[in-house]
């Protein structure tokens, strides 16, 4: 059984207002939650930031400055990008 909605221009706009607020407060949690408005990261962030295993970041990131940041060692995604570009 199929039904059809209708509605007024008014509520077609107030509709896609909710659903932009809804779709753009998403997106705003997931970067905040992936750490992409962050400056620096941990190291477990660092990490995931890179799609790599502690080992494997230990292995190949040897050269890697860390910043002490309040007693908390982290890592520039500045420095981190300029890292892996230029190698």
């Amino acid at each position: 059984m199929a039904f059809e909605v209708l509605f007024s221009d008014k509520q077609k706009e107030e509709l896609g207002s909710q659903v932009y607020s809804v779709v753009t407060d998403a997106v705003q949690k997931a970067r905040f939650d992936a750490g992409m408005d962050k400056k620096f990261l941990n190291k477990k962030e660092t990490c995931e930031y890179l799609g790599v295993s502690n080992n494997t970041f230990d292995k190949y990131f040897i050269g890697l400055k860390t910043h002490d940041v309040n007693g908390l060692l982290v890592y520039s995604k500045k420095e981190i990008d300029e890292f892996v570009f230029n190698k």
